[in-house]
């Protein structure tokens, strides 16, 4: 079962991201993802505000503000060891 895609950046989609990067003023990477999907007709479902107003964009509302009012919270400290 394929589960994703992996897609070259060619120079076509270079192009058109550096176009968007600087027109929109948007991250590079952003706007690498945004051509890319441009370019295989696929929609871009996403949380992130950047991408925000584009055609093949739909934009999920996030549900909750931040990590402190998820009903339940992990939060592991990289310094501190895990013992199991």
């Amino acid at each position: 079962m394929q589960q994703a895609t992996v897609v070259d950046v060619s120079p076509e989609i270079a192009i058109e991201a550096a176009k968007v990067s600087s027109e929109k003023s948007i991250p590079t990477a952003d706007s690498l993802i945004l051509a890319t999907a441009k370019f295989i007709y696929a929609t871009l479902y996403t949380q992130d505000n950047d991408f925000k107003g584009f055609d093949n964009v739909v934009f999920l509302k996030k549900r909750f503000r931040s990590i402190s009012s998820l009903p339940l919270s992990i939060v592991f400290h990289p310094s501190t060891p895990l013992a199991f």
